[in-house]
């Protein structure tokens, strides 16, 4: 039931993510086929990585829409006593929600990018003569994707946790991301040394410009390296809600 509950949540977040890509499909359609031109320095996968980078952009959506629909809105929003005087442990919704939320946006995620082969198996997109696409990258595009959806649902969910009004911590939770890139921009050009390190890129990119067709290098490290964030966050925001107090 409580599944059930997260899908009617978040079927306005699935419409507003499909209905651009139908738009965009439309378009392929219309003036089918579409070229992917290349230079001599980058490979397809690059490109292809570009190009649903752009789409993926929704996915971002999604996840903050859906970070903001789990069990801390149901407390701002009073329903919280009936959920959490179930016999369940509270930390059952958590991980209910985490679990939910992951894989409707894996769905999308690899669901873009098998529309995307599709396109290119009936030539409505063609790539150049003699190139064709990795079958690596049929898994590292989505799943790149799908982390760094996965960390702006973990800062949402938890701002939702903490903070009790659930307009108020949806806010919050967008100028904390806003903050943060621009404290990974700060890094990347004016500091120095250990401290340009400090806060990392959220998005890993699988296939740098300068690559051909490689793999970047330590690329399922900062894969790993973001999947730890997300559980700890998502572990604080466990914490956060045991201790919490809910209004009967």
């Amino acid at each position: 039931m409580y599944f059930l509950k997260s899908w009617r949540d978040a079927r306005l977040s699935v419409a507003i993510f499909a209905v651009p890509i139908l738009i965009m499909l439309y378009g392929f359609l219309r003036h089918a086929p579409a070229d992917i031109g290349t230079s001599s320095h980058a490979s397809t996968e690059w490109l292809v990585t570009r190009g649903l980078s752009i789409a993926g952009i929704l996915l971002l959506f999604v996840g903050w829409s859906l970070g903001g629909d789990g069990i801390g809105h149901d407390v701002a929003e009073d329903r919280g006593a009936f959920l959490l005087t179930r016999p369940r442990s509270r930390r059952f919704f958590v991980w209910s929600d985490g679990g939910f939320s992951f894989g409707l946006m894996a769905v999308l995620a690899w669901g873009l990018t098998l529309l995307f082969v599709l396109l290119a198996l009936v030539h409505i997109i063609q790539f150049p003569a003699g190139m064709s696409l990795s079958p690596l990258a049929l898994v590292l595009i989505p799943l790149s994707g799908l982390i760094f959806a996965g960390l702006i649902y973990a800062v949402t969910y938890l701002c939702t946790m903490a903070i009790p009004l659930d307009k108020t911590a949806r806010v919050v939770s967008v100028a904390a991301l806003i903050a943060y890139a621009y404290l990974h921009l700060k890094a990347v050009r004016d500091w120095g040394g250990v401290t340009r390190y400090l806060f990392p890129s959220w998005w890993v990119d699988p296939f740098p410009y300068q690559y051909s067709s490689a793999v970047a290098p330590h690329v399922w490290l900062e894969l790993g390296a973001r999947v730890i964030a997300i559980v700890v966050l998502l572990l604080i925001a466990q914490v956060v809600l045991e201790r919490r107090e809910i209004r009967a």
